[in-house]
């Protein structure tokens, strides 16, 4: 018990990917809910961070869910590169 009050051992790691976990699937849940992206995009970005918690117990499983979440993150990354740019924005693509 004194182990877990203190954080030795790898319960800090633990937190730090449990967080990420849920703080991908706060976004995942805004995004769905603004429609900033598509639907599926968002379902398939939260459903993945669930899938990567069973990658804590299953390597197979774990790999399954970084794939989806490529797809999903990917999906995103292309959907803003090919955005256009807004009118009097300071930067531009050349």
């Amino acid at each position: 018990m004194q182990a877990l009050v203190s954080f030795y051992g790898p319960l800090p790691a633990v937190f730090i990917g449990l967080s990420f976990n849920l703080g991908v699937v706060v976004l995942a849940i805004g995004s769905f809910i603004t429609r900033a992206i598509p639907r599926w995009t968002s379902v398939l970005i939260a459903g993945s961070s669930l899938v990567l918690i069973g990658g804590v117990f299953s390597n197979p499983i774990g790999a399954l869910g970084a794939a989806l979440m490529l797809v999903g993150l990917g999906t995103v990354g292309l959907r803003l590169l090919k955005a256009p740019l807004l009118v009097g924005s300071e930067t531009d693509r050349e």
